[in-house]
């Protein structure tokens, strides 16, 4: 507030007092700006992860930075926020009417709140700021199945954000009553005027501190607000004119030269061994490995137990992505999703992309994905007509009432029972009409049971273990499956039929598992069980030791299936080729976790692109130790590798889209 003129009136003075009530209400978001800035750094991991990245000994308890070191990272808070921001809102405040006044401070101080509170709600659950897009996403699904997912919303930091609310309402309730009273006395004046110099002068001291130390500007010390605004366009230009103008087979050889993946082979023990066979995919959904291991006894799984003998065994399968819709792209076209924030569907909303389904398709298959409800919206629509499936099947409302469970409360839990139950109906219909008509088939079901919150009969706050809860729920899902097998057994076709059986992802956020770390890329989100049952191809278990991918089904399903394609549209290889271990094989998180990452070699590396930092690691984990130095040449490479793979991406899905299109011309 600047220093008043002796001979100024009265009722300017009171106009100056006036904005400055009005102007208290940012308070509510400044502070919230700080909290998220505690969040960001006080974890454990932020201080620490600088220090390492700058070179310095740190430890549990140890953050390798001084207490003024620290500070510097919230100077750009302390000089906008508290300093600049105050100071522009009540200069514009002390030139509008009331009502404009009112408007001005609600709108600002309303909005940058709820910004900094969804950006703080996505840092806690999954470690990244949320673009428009990805929020779009989780505004689908919580409308999608509200109930739910209330859950996510009801928690102690939404009642943090109601009372910011209710503080910013008093605020300018007080602020516009007491500028109604009238002219301000000369007492009220120079209380004011001593406040407010007092005010700026301590800020503006805490302000000197913090950018008193000659440290480096590390990306932690951005301003909160400013960067959680610009999160969420969520825009970054990637170069592609490397890729730009090459031909489909030039990409090809560029892809297999880069990552070093095996040359396109067939192998005579595998190709064909399920000729003129069917095909059911069957989805565990937010399935990590952990809930299911390769080695596990399969207690309690009797149908699952009962495949195995006759099964591929993975060991060390990934997921591409940990989100359905980009996980099961690369299952069925055989790529990397895209990295951005709109999926091949939503890109190329026309286009049936090159993959399993298509060549079954042209093969003579029947095909056909079973959902127990449209799932997240356009994105997760457009991307499943994307694969290219002849039937997309869903239960009306209608077809719910008989798998209602009369014992499931509350209504959204047996909602979602009764849904995945009846898309299993409508499937095992189609199977026995296809298999009365002795026609070939290849479905895929996704049921939404083991998505979290579960809609299992124990509370939310249940002191029961989350893998113990999550194997309960495959076993739900081995019974249904065991249903589809009785099917096959009764029209002889178990035997001709293969099963593969999957996790899309893993773990995701901290309201899933309290456990989970956000910000990284760990094997608790990526690493998910793989199994496929080929009676034809196997007389004993196959286990496959080397890391897999998601992009590496289609290839090993159509090889089994004996369907000659173009080869050079997949970045996979069949699950049994041992060259895989060799690949370099990718990690994909940008929108998810702010990360990606790849393993090559015998080493797992991450670019966490909030912190900009590189961590590399014996195991699909990471922590504050494992961060390299900044500026280091192996750091640059990770970043130049990770870069040049999601440019290669986005030239890729665009040709697969005009390839496409030119074999419909």
């Amino acid at each position: 507030m600047r220093a008043a003129d002796p001979r100024e009136s009265p009722d300017r003075k009171s106009e100056w007092i006036a904005a400055a009530r009005y102007a208290l209400a940012w308070i509510v978001p400044a502070v919230f700006c700080l909290l998220v800035k505690f969040l960001i750094l006080g974890n454990g991991r932020g201080f620490r992860v600088v220090a390492r990245f700058l070179g310095r000994s740190e430890g549990p308890g140890n953050p390798g930075l001084t207490i003024a070191e620290r500070l510097t990272f919230f100077r750009s808070e302390i000089l906008w926020l508290f300093i600049i921001a105050p100071l522009v809102l009540v200069l514009a405040m002390r030139v509008l009417n009331r009502p404009s006044r009112i408007v001005l401070a609600a709108l600002v101080s309303v909005s940058a709140s709820l910004i900094v509170f969804v950006q703080a709600r996505s840092l806690e659950e999954m470690g990244d700021f949320v673009s428009f897009a990805m929020l779009r996403i989780g505004l689908t699904w919580g409308i999608h199945d509200p109930g739910a997912n209330k859950a996510y919303l009801l928690g102690r930091e939404f009642y943090s954000l109601i009372g910011g609310f209710a503080l910013i309402a008093i605020i300018l309730v007080w602020a516009a009553r007491s500028e109604a009273r009238g002219t301000a006395s000369s007492r009220s004046w120079k209380i004011w005027q001593a406040n407010g110099a007092a005010y700026f002068a301590a800020v503006a001291l805490l302000a000197g501190l913090a950018w008193w130390p000659l440290m480096a500007a590390t990306p932690f010390h951005a301003n909160i607000l400013a960067r959680s605004i610009s999160s969420l366009w969520a825009t970054e230009t990637m170069d592609t004119r490397e890729f730009e103008g090459l031909s489909t087979s030039a990409l090809a050889d560029r892809y297999h030269e880069t990552v070093a993946s095996p040359a396109p082979t067939v192998d005579p023990r595998y190709f064909g061994a399920m000729r003129g066979g069917n095909l059911i995919i069957f989805v565990l959904e937010t399935t990590p490995e952990r809930f299911l291991p390769s080695n596990d006894s399969l207690e309690g799984f009797p149908t699952l137990k009962r495949l195995e003998a006759n099964s591929f065994i993975a060991e060390q399968h990934f997921t591409t992505y940990p989100y359905t819709n980009p996980a099961l792209f690369s299952v069925f076209a055989s790529c990397y999703p895209s990295d951005g924030t709109s999926s091949f569907g939503e890109q190329h909303p026309d286009v049936k992309v090159p993959g399993l389904v298509t060549a079954l398709e042209a093969a003579g298959y029947q095909t056909g994905i079973y959902l127990p409800a449209a799932l997240h919206g356009d994105a997760d629509r457009m991307t499943f007509r994307s694969f290219g499936f002849e039937r997309v099947v869903t239960p009306d409302a209608a077809q719910l009432r008989p798998f209602w469970p009369a014992d499931l409360s509350p209504d959204w839990k047996a909602e979602r029972i009764a849904r995945d139950r009846a898309a299993l109906t409508l499937a095992k219909a189609d199977i026995d009409r296809w298999l009365s008509a002795q026609e070939p088939f290849a479905i895929a079901i996704a049921p939404q049971i083991a998505h979290l919150p579960w809609p299992d009969k124990l509370p939310d706050d249940t002191a029961v273990d989350i893998r113990t809860r999550g194997r309960a729920i495959l076993a739900i899902e081995d019974a249904w499956l065991g249903e589809l097998t009785r099917v096959l057994e009764e029209h002889h076709q178990l035997e001709n039929t293969i099963i593969a059986v999957f996790g899309d992802h893993g773990i995701r956020t901290r309201h899933e598992d309290p456990n989970f770390v956000g910000g990284s890329l760990d094997e608790y989100s990526f690493h998910v069980p793989l199994r496929i049952y080929a009676a034809r191809a196997l007389a004993s278990p196959a286990r496959i030791g080397w890391l897999t991918s998601h992009i590496d089904i289609a290839p090993t399903l159509l090889d089994l299936l004996g369907v000659q394609r173009s080869r050079e549209l997949e970045e996979g290889t069949p699950i049994w080729d041992p060259e895989i271990a060799n690949r370099t094989t990718f990690f994909l998180a940008r929108q998810a976790f702010g990360a990606d990452g790849y393993r090559s070699g015998d080493r797992f590396y991450m670019w966490n692109q909030i912190s900009d930092t590189v961590s590399v690691s014996p195991q699909p984990h990471f922590e504050p130790g494992n961060v390299l130095l900044r500026d280091s040449s192996e750091s640059r490479e990770v970043i130049a590798r990770i870069r040049r793979q999601v440019a290669f991406g986005q030239v890729w899905l665009e040709r697969l889209s005009e390839t496409k299109a030119a074999a419909r011309q």
